[in-house]
């Protein structure tokens, strides 16, 4: 599958994951060009529009998605199980998750330590591919990439995101309590080898 197909079905569903936001296709055919999940758990889905994204670009997987707030989802991810509870909650993941899953998708809270816990809670849940969508700051990522390096993960590849803001057409540029900041927002993607 290639980026252009990728991007397409993130536009379609309006997922900030493709070219309006975050650019995060050309990350995920790096994966997804010559392999096809079964099985495939997002969390953080808000009303499912990545979700609806992953199941029109993979009809016969399993999708599944984790979502902490109890927001209505749109209509092309209405069918599509979501998980209504907190990745971060230990005892949640174990009794709710109960699967292993090709691919984990970590589009929850973005705070480094928050993302952290996720991963250790579903580090026996995924086969293949684990996603950190939206590590802000080069720091995260380098931190995130340490802990990930001294649990043994040594193929991990970071992808920038080229970030477009349709709300004030700034390519790059957010701003925060007042102060516009640059992110690079990152992708990870973790491979068991």
């Amino acid at each position: 599958m290639d980026k252009n197909t990728i991007a397409a079905a993130f536009s379609q569903y309006g997922t900030d994951k493709g070219p309006r936001r975050h650019n995060y296709q050309q990350a995920y055919a790096s994966i997804f060009s010559s392999w096809t999940p079964e099985s495939l758990l997002e969390i953080g889905v808000l009303e499912g529009a990545s979700l609806a994204a992953w199941k029109s670009l993979f009809p016969d997987a399993t999708v599944h998605g984790v979502e902490l707030r109890d927001k209505p989802l749109i209509e092309a991810a209405r069918e599509i199980p979501v998980f209504r509870g907190d990745s971060t909650n230990t005892e949640f993941i174990n009794t709710t998750i109960t699967t292993e899953y090709d691919v984990i998708i970590d589009d929850g809270d973005h705070r480094p330590d928050v993302m952290w816990k996720t991963f250790l809670n579903l580090e026996n849940k995924w086969k293949k591919h684990y996603v950190f969508e939206d590590v802000c700051v080069e720091e995260n990522e380098k931190m995130l990439r340490r802990r990930l390096q001294s649990r043994g993960y040594r193929n991990i590849h970071t992808w920038n995101s080229s970030f477009n803001d349709p709300k004030t057409n700034l390519r790059g540029v957010v701003q925060v309590k007042g102060e516009m900041i640059y992110p690079p927002f990152y992708i990870m993607i973790v491979t068991r080898e």
